[in-house]
């Protein structure tokens, strides 16, 4: 290639049945019209993203014999059929129509139907090859993976920092609380001795807390969804996932529902004790200037 020999890993497919056979794949290949054509005599390549080739160079593949190519399209991962950055797919039987080579199929996709009992799939595969090769599957894969101690360890890490996160929320609100214990309390004792009773109490602690429950609430939920993005954008998270592309981000709803709800339900707790111990506290202002009279 470009007159220089370059190693790459060449991969044969069926073009007329891979999009169907990887229906459903993330990142899956994308084959271009044609693939199963030769143009001009030579055969039709996908090339891998970070191959370079300089344009207006003609392209021969060494198999055996020199067979013309020329780059069709550019695809920055193949899932499935390669890794690395050193790979071409072109059409299986142009390959073998214009090497003259046999080459024989060594990696077989089965796509299966939505519908499809899949341990039933794997043991007809199992007993339709005897035993002999590895079947692996996108699902077994993540099974594989969220087994591994890396997984477990990043799953124990996130959910950790959700439970100190949250339990930051609910100790910034009780601290506020209490440090406004006192000025409260004379507050109340003023207020009790103007006819304030035990509900309008209440109230008067919930302004306190409320507000500004009202505003961090949506400030920290659009920072909370931002900051997976950035991360995305900004680091590499392949080698954590082992996949071909970046993960997608997937929200648990539920997992941050219950997060949301046991806060707010400690909040609740916490303004109403702060309300009861104000009362107390005004009670005894008020015995206090009732000695100091």
């Amino acid at each position: 290639m470009d007159q220089q020999s370059r190693r790459i890993t060449l991969l044969g497919v069926d073009t007329a049945t891979l999009e169907e056979t990887q229906r459903g794949i993330t990142g899956a290949l994308e084959l271009p019209d044609g693939m199963d054509r030769l143009v001009a005599g030579e055969v039709p390549l996908v090339l891998a993203a970070r191959q370079q080739v300089t344009d207006g160079v003609r392209l021969a593949l060494l198999v055996e014999d020199r067979v013309p190519a020329f780059v069709a399209g550019r695809a920055p991962a193949a899932p499935g059929l390669a890794g690395g950055s050193s790979w071409a797919v072109a059409d299986l039987g142009l390959l073998r129509e214009q090497s003259g080579q046999r080459l024989p199929s060594r990696l077989v996709l089965v796509g299966l139907a939505d519908d499809a009992d899949r341990a039933a799939a794997l043991a007809a595969l199992t007993e339709a090859v005897g035993g002999r090769g590895t079947i692996t599957s996108p699902a077994g894969g993540e099974a594989d993976f969220l087994s591994s101690p890396s997984a477990a360890a990043l799953q124990a890490g996130f959910l950790a920092a959700l439970a100190v996160a949250a339990v930051e929320v609910v100790l910034a609100v009780v601290l506020a609380l209490v440090l406004g214990a006192p000025a409260r309390a004379r507050l109340l004792a003023v207020l009790r001795t103007l006819g304030l009773g035990a509900r309008e109490a209440r109230r008067l602690v919930s302004w306190e807390t409320v507000p500004l429950v009202l505003l961090a609430a949506p400030v920290g939920a659009a920072l909370g969804l931002a900051l997976p993005r950035l991360l995305r954008a900004t680091v590499d998270l392949r080698p954590f996932t082992g996949g071909a592309d970046q993960p997608a981000i997937a929200h648990d709803w539920l997992l941050l529902a219950a997060v949301a709800v046991g806060s707010a339900a400690v909040i609740a707790v916490a303004v109403l004790v702060a309300g009861t111990i104000a009362r107390r506290l005004s009670r005894d202002v008020l015995r206090m200037g009732d000695d100091a009279v």
